[in-house]
């Protein structure tokens, strides 16, 4: 999906949710030597010591902050949503000037229900907030919901209603084109499903036949307006990265990645470039994080920094990736950027990420 930039990341911290972003290099980054190109100034002046973190909840005994997901709109303010594991509660919070100003609020409180673990966001071209997640049960294993809540630009108050309804609903992704058209991506009892919102109501059409799909994304073609979904795919163990291409109101599956003795793609972040898409995502055992791009016909992978979960990356007015995700065992919380020169930054963004 549509994530946000570089300058403005949420992170997951135990019984916390932190705010990074870049301190202000604007007369750095706009610098008039035209012996560097916009990458290689990034490059050089998106340093480790600018950034800095802001906790915008954690106060009391609340386990928040798990699985966030952000985006910007149209004047700069960050919008994202979290899971309180505490309450078992989907919350959002708005955050400006660099996170010197934010505001928390619950999204879906409903009683004996855990809302808000599985979650993405979005806004849309007229600033408005877009959460599409999973409502389950936690007395009835058999009943969870696929929701949607949206808040329009300015509003005070939520509006949420339901999707699908099924026993099974794991991975969610959300995305918007610049006409406004909401597509979203998820799992139905291991199945990979996609949904397009329609003038009253979603329309749903499910995209594979077998089933074991893992680590769903979703993008949309600026160019077609279709979108293309990345999953990982176990139906033969340990499974491939794959994409599904939507063509006509149905969907090409096509291979990115095949594993032969790890698991590939359980994380994995899909985004467009102005050539084509490209996706970000994990190996398991090796516990590296891969890049795919497709050229000409044909997808190229190569190996770009050492890690394995919480991928998440974005593309800049460059054409360059900004790339975070986390290190198991050192317990990093890691940022990195290159650009086609192989010129790249990796950067430490905090010790204690879980």
């Amino acid at each position: 999906m549509r994530k946000i930039l570089a300058l403005s990341i949420t992170a997951l911290m135990i019984s916390s949710i932190f705010f990074f972003t870049m301190e202000d290099n604007t007369e750095n980054l706009t610098s008039s030597d035209d012996s560097k190109s916009t990458s290689a100034r990034q490059l050089s002046y998106a340093g480790c010591d600018t950034w800095v973190n802001v906790t915008i909840d954690g106060h009391g005994p609340h386990n928040v902050g798990f699985n966030p997901s952000a985006d910007l709109d149209s004047n700069d303010v960050v919008h994202t949503s979290y899971w309180d594991w505490t309450d078992k509660q989907l919350k959002y919070a708005e955050i400006s000037n660099m996170g010197a100003q934010y505001s928390v609020e619950v999204v879906d409180s409903t009683p004996n229900h855990n809302s808000g673990e599985i979650q993405d966001l979005v806004v849309d071209m007229y600033d408005n907030i877009h959460i599409v997640y999973v409502s389950s049960n936690l007395t009835n294993n058999s009943d969870s919901k696929l929701k949607h809540a949206t808040k329009s630009a300015n509003g005070n108050s939520w509006s949420i209603s339901v999707i699908d309804t099924n026993q099974s609903l794991r991975y969610v992704a959300i995305d918007v084109n610049d006409m406004g058209d909401l597509h979203i991506s998820y799992t139905r009892d291991g199945f990979l499903w996609h949904g397009e919102l329609g003038a009253s109501s979603w329309i749903l059409t499910q995209v594979t036949t077998t089933d074991n799909v893992h680590g769903v994304d979703i993008a949309i073609n600026p160019t077609t307006s279709e979108a293309i979904i990345s999953f990982n795919h176990m139906y033969n163990y340990p499974g491939e990265l794959f994409v599904a291409k939507e063509s006509s109101g149905s969907f090409i599956l096509e291979s990115v990645n095949v594993a032969t003795n790890d698991y590939f793609g359980f994380d994995n972040d899909i985004e467009f470039t102005s050539t084509g898409p490209q996706i970000v995502y994990s190996v398991q055992n090796t516990q590296e994080i891969l890049l795919a791009e497709f050229v000409g016909n044909q997808w190229v992978t190569s190996g770009i920094f050492a890690g394995e979960t919480g991928v998440s990356m974005a593309i800049d007015s460059g054409d360059n990736p900004h790339i975070m995700w986390h290190v198991d065992g050192v317990d990093e919380i890691r940022y990195g950027q290159f650009d086609s020169t192989g010129a790249s930054l990796d950067t430490i963004l905090d010790y204690e990420g879980v």
